[in-house]
């Protein structure tokens, strides 16, 4: 199947028509992250789920709210002083 130039510009119209200049770009970033995580799939790199990294998620730091406002109290005091 040959496409001839008129052809191709056709469907550059409808594309542009259909999703509109400003989401192209979007548009086939999204196609192109879908075919590299299909071409991944298919070459089987997902498939030793014990070698993917492990991300640990860190929990934010227990502030105690006394040790807190004595801070704020010896910074006020400070102040006056």
């Amino acid at each position: 199947m040959h496409l001839g130039p008129w052809e191709i510009a056709a469907i550059v119209m409808v594309v542009l028509i259909v999703f509109g200049a400003g989401k192209l770009p979007e548009t086939f970033r999204s196609m192109g992250k879908g075919i590299r995580e299909f071409n991944k799939g298919k070459s089987g790199e997902y498939d030793d789920e014990d070698k993917k990294p492990q991300v640990e998620a860190s929990k934010p730091e227990q502030v105690n709210p006394q040790v807190e406002a004595a801070s704020v109290e010896q910074v006020e005091q400070k102040k006056e002083a």
